[in-house]
């Protein structure tokens, strides 16, 4: 998977957390699961993070949130469900993009084919 998402849970309850891997896991696929800051940090170059979901925007440090900023990492609260929706129309979008172009790559080397085979 190209979108991978790490999940920060602190301030998750067990609920909530279980609910945010899954949503995760389903949707971009599952890094890992954080339960401490520097952990993620040390994880967010290596590891494809690509997406971190957490509970509270708020709850990070801001010099977290600087260093994912940095990296190109996405963070999106579980909290606000609207920028979780964007994110997934985003991707679907980004997805449909995708299979268009290879549909035309497609197409366009069956054209070669039939002119060379002429």
């Amino acid at each position: 998977m190209i979108n991978m998402m790490a999940v920060l849970l602190i301030g998750a309850n067990d609920l909530f957390a279980n609910q945010m891997v899954e949503y995760a896991r389903e949707n971009w696929g599952l890094v890992d699961r954080y339960s401490n800051e520097k952990r993620l940090l040390e994880d967010a170059k290596s590891k494809g993070i690509k997406k971190v979901l957490v509970y509270d925007k708020f709850a990070l440090e801001s010099s977290s949130v600087q260093a994912l900023n940095s990296l190109g990492i996405e963070i999106l609260s579980w909290q606000d469900k609207s920028s979780l929706q964007r994110a997934l129309d985003k991707k679907k979008e980004e997805q449909s993009r995708r299979k268009k172009e290879a549909e035309k790559k497609e197409k366009d080397l069956k054209e070669i084919e039939h002119i060379t085979l002429m």
